[in-house]
């Protein structure tokens, strides 16, 4: 993960944005457990992985590419993001 915002339900409202990820299997991974606050993922570029933007319940993937598809995790806001 090259970017990973909270771990667990110790994540509290952060914003991941304007950065350049590169060579990682998960550009940003954002923490979705109960208890966890919002994320924004906004305005990110990130190029080679297989996912771009990914729910973790600690150190497990969930469903699909949220750089795509966040309708599981509302709490996940995304936006300008660009996967190469």
């Amino acid at each position: 993960v090259g970017i990973r915002a909270g771990w667990g339900p110790a994540l509290k409202d952060v914003r991941v944005e304007a950065n350049h990820v590169a060579g990682a299997e998960v550009g940003v991974g954002v923490s979705v457990v109960a208890g966890a606050g919002t994320a924004r993922v906004l305005d990110n570029r990130i190029a080679g992985a297989t996912l771009a933007v990914a729910a973790l319940r600690y150190q497990q993937v969930l469903g699909p590419d949220l750089a795509t598809d966040a309708g599981a995790w509302p709490q996940v806001v995304r936006s300008g993001n660009a996967a190469s």
